[in-house]
């Protein structure tokens, strides 16, 4: 997770700022009280989807066939979801001065997300 991730798919930001969009919404409940809630423990875009790339690209093999593609979008479901939940502990400010905590916590997560996927 050290090395950032410079290109980003259209399809990857789009995703990444739908998913964000749908859980903001399904747990606060509609209008600009949601952009707001949602925004207020938000990285910048850029910095979300290199996490979330990283944090995917760790995981992964290399399988094929629908299979694969579905632990493939669990890898991603899981890495958006633990970003989602350490964002509200550690802020930008707090994952550049405590990148160690950071790391430790999300991982942490991302282990609980995976568990409530599965």
């Amino acid at each position: 997770m050290n090395q950032p991730v410079n290109q980003f798919n259209r399809k990857e930001v789009l995703l990444a700022i739908l998913v964000s969009s749908a859980v903001g919404a399904g747990a606060v409940g509609g209008g600009v009280f949601v952009h707001e809630q949602n925004e207020q423990h938000r990285y910048n875009i850029k910095n979300e989807i290199a996490i979330i790339e990283a944090c995917r690209a760790d995981r992964s093999g290399v399988s094929f066939g629908y299979e694969a593609q579905l632990r493939a979008q669990s890898r991603w479901d899981s890495c958006v979801c633990a970003l989602q939940k350490t964002q509200k502990s550690y802020s930008w400010d707090d994952y550049r001065t405590k990148y160690r905590y950071f790391l430790t916590e999300f991982n942490a997560q991302h282990q609980q997300c995976l568990n409530s996927i599965r």
